[in-house]
């Protein structure tokens, strides 16, 4: 049995807009004729790129983050989200980049992040890269970041 040649899409999923790469390759038996770009693996932008993803599934467009000021208390600012901190690193990059945006204090003054509309594509772009990777690539990134 030869090895037959396939286009293939590989996606990558960075801070900017994922671009699909078309190539050529051989198709092996095991693979399903499926490749899958890691470009995304050396891509330092995007911190914690499986808990950043899963930070931004858990928001959607309902649901909130609420940054809690704390200077006074000793502690300094907290992000939460449904009650489980996320990761000052992940919330200061997702503000910074300008995907969740402030929208508002709540009635005891903490901050309401929301996604913003291209956190929202971030979002969907990342959930579209995440299925198109398999099991050992989505260990490998859950595990090294």
């Amino acid at each position: 049995m030869g090895l037959e040649k396939t286009w293939i899409t590989r996606i990558s999923w960075t801070a900017s807009e994922p671009t699909p790469n078309y190539g050529c390759c051989p198709a092996s038996p095991g693979n399903g004729h499926n490749a899958r770009s890691m470009d995304a693996l050396a891509s330092p932008q995007i911190p914690s790129r499986a808990q950043t993803l899963e930070v931004l599934r858990l928001m959607g467009r309902q649901r909130p983050m609420l940054m809690l000021l704390g200077d006074g208390d000793g502690f300094g600012t907290r992000w939460v989200l449904d009650g489980q901190e996320v990761p000052p690193g992940i919330a200061k990059y997702l503000m910074d980049a300008g995907f969740i945006a402030d929208s508002g204090a709540t009635e005891f003054a903490v901050r309401r992040l929301t996604l913003t509309d291209s956190g929202y594509r971030f979002r969907e772009n990342g959930v579209l890269w995440w299925s198109s990777l398999g099991f050992l690539e989505r260990l490998r990134i859950t595990i090294f970041g």
